[in-house]
């Protein structure tokens, strides 16, 4: 299995130095690589492929002395990463590739076959060893390793490894399951009826964040008070999204252990963020980061996902007799059915009713147990209205 594993790195002044030149000339390789590809688009000529490039490279390198100062892999690799951006865009995955600036927010470079020389330190070809903190072990081939260094100055070293182990088989016959309902006063509730509080983690350092960035508008642009103020806003930023992806990171590792199947909806966060009275909580909530997490993690413990459309009644629709209420707006978060007479808390039912509909999209492959998937149709069975009778 092919895993990433990221660690806080230590490099010392003069492998910053090292750093800083690798970082500038995997760019350089970067942007020339797209400038190849563009004019050779502009000339009517055949595209370049990525061995193309390297092959150009190899001039390229004596016309630019000082693209020799790093290793060559900083370089293919740089070349490799211009031509899956192209394969990213025209696979309608990602934006046309833009040129990369040393004013980004993220400078990184990636290098191949690298030899990890015991614990907690690292040996980078024409950079040397350098200082980690190794929190888990490196177990594993080591199949590449990513060195990226943050707009708070902070520099990270990332290990691509093949451990070797495969994933854990998914089981034929599903016997515990769960349905998940997102939300932002309560991130997730589950169908067993326990809710997630949603811990609101920009709020907290909202004050602190919006501090910073009225002392930044006062200060004089390339100062040396201006640099130093924007290096304290990123990492006030850098803290929050380690704060957030801890909490994802536990949370979906939670649902997974106790879990052989988990029902999510289908949603589409990209178009719910053009909401622009929603759109900084569901931000805040990262929903799509949540549903990322799940199905990797899935995949590595053998669990099934199961989604349901994203446009199933799942709020207004009785788990228990399959009746659907009319127009039900947000403020309303409780309410009774008049059929059957339960009274529904709207998000527990919701995940209730996205676990019925998911498991019975998912049934019809034979994937999961006969038990869940009649208990699905049956509060599948919605009752037709009085009108449309007769």
């Amino acid at each position: 299995m092919i895993r990433g594993l990221k660690y806080r790195l230590y490099p010392n002044p003069e492998q910053e130095v090292l750093l800083a030149k690798a970082f500038g000339c995997a760019r350089h390789s970067y942007n020339w690589s797209i400038e190849q590809r563009r004019t050779a688009y502009a000339n009517g000529e055949k595209t370049p492929s990525r061995f193309d490039l390297n092959v150009r490279m190899t001039q390229h390198k004596r016309e630019l002395p000082w693209l020799s100062y790093v290793s060559d892999w900083v370089l293919k690799e740089a070349i490799a990463d211009a031509v899956r951006a192209y394969d990213n865009f025209f696979a309608h995955r990602a934006k046309f590739p833009r040129f990369k600036s040393k004013r980004d927010s993220e400078q990184s470079a990636r290098w191949r076959q690298p030899t990890h020389k015991g614990k907690n330190h690292v040996m980078i070809p024409k950079v040397g060893v350098m200082r980690f903190r190794e929190h888990r072990p490196v177990e594993g081939t080591i199949k590449s390793v990513t060195i990226t260094k943050s707009s708070s100055g902070r520099y990270h070293v990332s290990f691509l490894v093949d451990d070797g182990v495969d994933c854990v088989p998914k089981p034929d016959v599903v016997t515990s399951s769960v349905g998940v309902d997102v939300g932002i006063a309560d991130f997730v509730t589950l169908s067993t009826g326990e809710k997630v509080a949603n811990p609101r983690l920009s709020k907290a350092r909202e004050g602190r964040i919006k501090g910073l960035q009225r002392k930044l508008t006062r200060q004089v642009k390339g100062s040396n008070r201006y640099k130093e103020t924007k290096r304290k806003l990123a990492r006030e930023h850098e803290r929050l999204a380690c704060e957030r992806r801890a909490f994802l990171h536990e949370l979906s590792t939670r649902l997974v252990r106790e879990n052989q199947a988990i029902a999510v909806e289908d949603l589409n966060v990209s178009g719910m963020l053009r909401n622009h009275s929603l759109a900084g909580a569901i931000s805040d909530a990262s929903w799509g980061e949540f549903f990322r997490m799940l199905e990797y993690k899935c995949e590595w413990y053998g669990v099934h996902l199961m989604k349901c459309g994203r446009f199933e009644p799942t709020s207004k629709t009785c788990s228990e007799c399959g009746h659907r209420m009319g127009r039900m707006p947000l403020s309303v978060r409780s309410w009774v059915c008049p059929e059957c007479g339960t009274i529904h808390d709207r998000d527990v039912n919701a995940a209730k009713n996205i676990l019925s509909a998911a498991s019975v999209e998912y049934g019809r492959g034979g994937q999961v147990s006969p038990r869940l998937q009649q208990r699905g149709t049956a509060r599948r069975s919605v009752k037709p209205p009085a009108s449309a009778v007769g």
